[in-house]
């Protein structure tokens, strides 16, 4: 949401969590560094390591010349949320997408939540939040889906296989 509120046109941040939104709650995932940037997963500026082996020594070194630069984090922003408008728009979608097969009920649920945590929550469209804001959305999701079994067999099955396991 708080990309999504950078990269905005004209104010509008509705577009880009509609972009991000399908993303994420279709699981796609990047088979490139590319592809992560294209998908919105790194940013422009962010550096990818090819060997795995010096990602810790090229971070120090990164961590230093930030330092060294006299490196301050930016203040933090308040964006405009998509809220309820949003929440109901996306949700459409996946009524539709649950109606016509393409997604499980589980799927439905968790995107639901998603969608919630991407807008801003049941609060007017274009009201002013922090990304703090986000965070605790995101956050109460969360700890509400792992107490639900299929969620907790997502997670163990990623972590097995490597795969996500639609249930």
């Amino acid at each position: 949401a708080v990309r999504a509120a950078r990269t905005a046109k004209g104010g509008d941040v509705f577009p880009n969590i509609q972009r991000a939104f399908r993303i994420i709650a279709m699981g796609e995932v990047s088979k490139s560094a590319s592809q992560a940037r294209d998908y919105g997963y790194l940013r422009p500026h962010d550096t990818v390591i090819m060997n795995p082996h010096e990602l810790l020594h090229v971070a120090k070194a990164e961590i230093r010349a930030l330092d060294e630069a006299g490196y301050r984090p930016p203040l933090p922003k308040l964006i405009p949320v998509a809220g309820k408008t949003g929440i109901a728009t996306l949700k459409m979608m996946l009524v539709n997408m649950r109606d016509g097969g393409f997604i499980s009920e589980h799927d439905f649920e968790v995107s639901g939540r998603l969608a919630d945590a991407l807008c801003g929550g049941e609060i007017e469209a274009g009201t002013l939040v922090d990304e703090d804001w986000f965070l605790k959305l995101e956050r109460k999701h969360f700890v509400e889906l792992l107490k639900n079994p299929k969620s907790q067999a997502r997670i163990k099955h990623v972590l097995e296989t490597g795969k996500p396991l639609r249930n």
